[in-house]
């Protein structure tokens, strides 16, 4: 089945810069993830995203999901993408029975977290809260 997406959110600097998942966070008040990353040359940001309730995720290195870059929809500048066709929810399970719950719940959707190193799929109902914090260069006194 073929990849279908919807980039959501604001776009960062692809070219040249390096962006990672460096926290993941999922505790009774939701799933928090905060990916590094760079709005333009010089100014560095943490994208923080946040789900209240989530029914599963995975979390997998860039070479893992080489199917997903072949796809060539990942390519917008954007770090978080709606799959509304395709991937984990929709794709083919790896055990069987797997994600029968999700698979039944017609409002579950899935989110891609998109970065230049680690990725992760998230299943929920509703779509994640993004907020922007900006790494401002230290300056030596």
């Amino acid at each position: 089945m073929e990849l279908k997406v919807t980039p959501i959110g604001n776009t960062y600097r692809r070219e040249g810069q390096e962006s990672d998942i460096v926290e993941v966070f999922h505790t009774f008040s939701g799933l928090r993830v905060t990916v590094s990353t760079w709005i333009d040359s010089i100014v560095e940001a943490y994208l923080h995203i946040y789900w209240r309730r989530v029914d599963g995720y995975f979390f997998l290195d860039e070479f893992d999901l080489v199917a997903y870059w072949k796809a060539d929809k990942f390519r917008s500048g954007h770090h978080v993408y709606e799959i509304a066709g395709g991937g984990w929810l929709r794709g083919e399970p790896v055990l069987p029975d797997m994600l029968n719950s999700a698979r039944n719940n017609e409002h579950m959707r899935e989110w891609f977290i998109c970065t230049t190193n680690g990725s992760m799929s998230v299943l929920a109902v509703s779509p994640p809260e993004l907020t922007d914090l900006k790494k401002w260069p230290q300056h030596e006194h």
